[in-house]
């Protein structure tokens, strides 16, 4: 993702029973700032637009743009974090641990 390009991001936090969302926009997506989001390295998830107007009814946020990615940790199951209620039914799977889903923009693909 280019540098300083600012792009629309919801920060899906796993807490007991159930999970905290923040709609935000992401004016940086450096690697070390995602990674520090879900704590560890990441895993792309693709999300299908319907499992995006899930997440929008699900959380009340604006409507999103259709190219988002989800972000996970790709060890968030083999390091125990606890499962994300609300990032498992928009990914389609069970997902371990906090996620970013943020938009992705035609520059990010050089």
């Amino acid at each position: 993702m280019k540098p300083g390009s600012t792009r629309v991001a919801v920060t899906i936090e796993a807490v007991a029973n159930g999970a905290v969302t923040r709609y935000h926009e992401a004016h940086s997506c450096e690697l070390e700032e995602m990674q520090k989001a879900v704590g560890g390295y990441l895993q792309a998830v693709h999300i299908s637009p319907d499992r995006l107007l899930a997440l929008e009814a699900m959380t009340g946020c604006p409507p999103l743009p259709k190219n988002m990615l989800m972000y996970v940790n790709e060890e968030g199951k083999l390091k125990g974090l606890a499962h994300n209620n609300l990032a498992s039914v928009v990914a389609g799977h069970p997902i371990n641990g906090n996620v970013i889903v943020i938009e992705v923009k035609p520059e990010d693909y050089g």
